[in-house]
């Protein structure tokens, strides 16, 4: 397989449902190799594959010092119990959005050789599971913001992206353009 690239909003792969991983072959395994491969390049806690333009059911991720990767997963139960989260999303870089998400969850999932698994997660892991679940299903985390708010972080993603068709440059540029005029947006809590 050749390295993945990780994709930006508001590319339309985004926003499109995956479909089940049937075969459990070394395709699935290299896959999950090169998942976990882009999100420690990027830095990210997180990563579906449809950031990765693949419209396969796949997640990995890395939160404090716990990894691993889920293929086919679906949420069984949720707690009724509520965390708000500051979540932010490897293809929306330096936006940040408060998200209530349930505290502890209960997934089904597959395993490399098509077993069948469940995993519990709390806290800051089911908050990251949940988001990557969101990508399979096709939905970003600003669908939780409100039209005006979607409205200026799309903007703002263009202008990221004009940015990096300039190559180091723009993105240099777009860097301090960043800090000096604090374009960063956060939303909920601080600035927008």
């Amino acid at each position: 397989m050749t390295e993945l690239k990780l994709e930006l909003w508001p590319n339309n792969v985004l926003t499109k449902k995956t479909e089940k991983i049937i075969v459990f072959d070394d395709y699935v395994s290299q896959l999950v190799i090169d998942m976990f491969q882009l999100m420690y390049n990027t830095g990210g806690v997180g990563i579906s594959a449809p950031q990765a333009s693949i419209l396969q059911s796949v997640l990995v991720y890395k939160v404090d010092n716990r990894e691993g990767f889920l293929i086919n997963p679906e949420i069984t139960s949720k707690s009724e119990k509520i965390i708000i989260s500051k979540e932010g999303c490897l293809s929306f870089p330096g936006v940040y959005i408060d998200i209530e998400r349930a505290a502890e969850v209960a997934v089904s999932y597959q395993e490399l050789d098509g077993s069948q698994k469940t995993l519990l997660a709390d806290n800051s892991i089911a908050c990251v599971i949940q988001h990557e679940i969101d990508h399979l299903n096709g939905v970003v985390f600003t669908q939780y913001l409100s039209r005006l708010k979607r409205d200026v972080v799309n903007r703002k993603m263009l202008k990221f992206k004009k940015y990096l068709q300039r190559g180091k440059d723009g993105i240099k540029k777009y860097g301090r353009r960043q800090e000096n005029r604090l374009d960063r947006v956060y939303i909920h809590g601080e600035s927008v």
